[in-house]
């Protein structure tokens, strides 16, 4: 993302984090509600933005490239590890603020936990999405880890990561979902993945092979219909997906032209609440 879209989503994100969720309504524009905006150049932050969620105590959380930010509703504050910790990286990518109130944080360097005054670390490579499934478990997308796997489970003091094998073949995860049948998605730099219960069954293997393991699935997002959305870099096989009871078809909006491929995870949110609208 460039760094426009790092404050624009930190800022909006800061502003609904402070109400109830509540479902916007369709008809109204998104210049008709209020907001503020708090800039790198304003002395906000003294780096972008990366990520945004909430605790079950009410604080906002934001990880930027040099930390991480704790905003009560008043004020910004550098967060500051216990003594004799630290975070394995300053460059915060991932947040989840879980339902038992754990703050998870995903870095360049790993996966730690805050709850309770206790940091603790879990996973050693970069960490680029968090959530929880409605079990209550934990599953993180783990990049560059061909040792151990990109689907990770966090299960108290052992995590569990799988991809690592020859079948599987997910060295890397980078995108996380979970779909109202409990099915998880991960989407990789060679696959999108579809995993549940210790089976999983592939996509766009083929396409995605011979891209050397670069542009890979960038954005996958599970809605209430049941159907699945993905992004992957825009070609003529590629670009914006939506899976229906586990077939993939292209999907081309009306007034939404060809993307460059750079632009295509940005879009994903847009372009399905546009198409959810329309229909």
């Amino acid at each position: 993302m460039r760094m426009g879209r790092f404050i624009a989503v930190g800022s909006i994100a800061l502003v609904l984090g402070l109400h109830p969720a509540t479902a916007l309504d369709p008809h109204t524009r998104i210049t008709q509600y209020f907001h503020t905006a708090w800039r790198v150049q304003d002395g906000a932050f003294e780096a972008a933005p990366n990520a945004v969620t909430q605790t079950a105590d009410g604080y906002i959380w934001i990880g930027t490239g040099s930390g991480l930010v704790k905003y009560d509703g008043a004020r910004f504050e550098a967060w500051v590890p216990p003594p004799g910790k630290s975070l394995t990286n300053p460059n915060v990518i991932s947040l989840l603020g879980s339902s038992d109130g754990t703050l998870w944080i995903g870095t360049a360097g790993g996966l730690l936990s805050w709850k309770d005054n206790e940091l603790r670390e879990h996973l050693k490579y970069r960490i680029d999405e968090i959530i929880e499934d409605r079990k209550g478990r934990i599953w993180a997308a783990q990049a560059r880890s061909h040792q151990t796997g990109g689907l990770c489970q966090v299960t108290g003091e052992h995590p569990v990561c799988l991809g690592a094998d020859d079948r599987m073949n997910l060295p890397n995860a980078g995108t996380l979902a979970e779909d109202v049948h409990g099915n998880l998605w991960v989407g990789g730099l060679t696959q999108l993945l579809r995993w549940r219960d210790g089976s999983f069954e592939s996509y766009f293997r083929e396409q995605l092979a011979h891209r050397g393991g670069t542009n890979g699935v960038e954005s996958v997002a599970a809605t209430a219909d049941g159907s699945v959305w993905v992004s992957v870099p825009s070609e003529k096989s590629l670009g914006l997906l939506q899976i229906v009871e586990g077939r993939p078809k292209r999907v081309v909006l009306d007034g939404v032209g060809h993307f460059p491929p750079r632009e295509a995870p940005d879009k994903v949110a847009d372009l399905v609440i546009a198409h959810l609208r329309a229909g």
